[in-house]
């Protein structure tokens, strides 16, 4: 995916407007579940998003019997929405608590090379990493670190990276569908998953970027455009994915 493409993809961000849902109202059964994967036995990479629903007090997490960070209301969801990580692979039970209730919840963690559904690995497979600039895979079943960049939108129309410090005189702003006035920054993730490289770029407003990575920043309207393009068909690589 190339730069000029954030234009398309950062566009359709903004063609809904974002809603906040009002607080659950507490609910006599507590209810969790994973929001990151369809379903919970198809987790992978060792993390996992999690929601508890039906919460009449804060919210307190464990996996395998020990306690993990405890989660934080989301205004957006009106529920408690943490990110729960270091899952062992196979079987890890999920208990959630609040107030007098309580609630259990199985997950499957696969790795994060997979394979989940797609079946056994081909070999041999060629490594793209470098190519992609994600930099030289770490192991054999070509994995790469994570990374995530920021770019803006120019007044002139262009897209350039995010300097630190001030910000950018050119940097220019989008109006949401609810007339809020936000920086046009868009945040880049790049990985990779099952062997494949990914990329995922949404508006994420400047004033956010030191955020916790799985929360979007105030641009973010819950929207999202997903194009299939390298790495659909049947290959002993990885794919093409340009460089940003």
């Amino acid at each position: 995916m190339r730069l000029t493409k954030l234009t398309m993809i950062a566009a359709v961000f903004a063609l809904q407007s974002c809603s906040v849902a009002a607080p659950v109202e507490a609910q006599q059964q507590l209810k969790v579940r994973v929001i990151s994967s369809p379903q919970s036995h198809l987790v992978s990479g060792g993390d996992a998003l999690l929601e508890v629903l039906g919460a009449s007090d804060a919210v307190e997490l464990a996996v395998n019997g020990s306690p993990a960070p405890s989660p934080r209301f989301d205004l957006d969801r009106g529920t408690w929405v943490g990110l729960v990580t270091g899952l062992e692979a196979g079987s890890n039970m999920i208990s959630a608590r609040s107030g007098g209730a309580t609630a259990r919840l199985e997950v499957i963690n696969h790795p994060k090379d997979g394979p989940i559904l797609s079946g056994p690995h081909i070999w041999p497979y060629q490594c793209d990493t470098v190519t992609a600039g994600l930099g030289a895979a770490v192991d054999s079943m070509c994995n790469a670190e994570t990374r995530t960049e920021h770019f803006y939108r120019t007044t002139g129309g262009a897209f350039k990276p995010v300097p630190t410090g001030a910000r950018p005189t050119d940097l220019a702003s989008v109006t949401l569908p609810d007339s809020r006035v936000v920086p046009y920054v868009v945040r880049v993730e790049s990985g990779t998953i099952n062997r494949s490289i990914y990329r995922i770029a949404i508006l994420d407003g400047v004033d956010e970027q030191e955020g916790a990575d799985w929360r979007p920043g105030s641009a973010w309207n819950r929207r999202l455009a997903v194009m299939f393009e390298g790495g659909l068909a049947g290959r002993y690589q990885q794919g093409f994915s340009p460089v940003m």
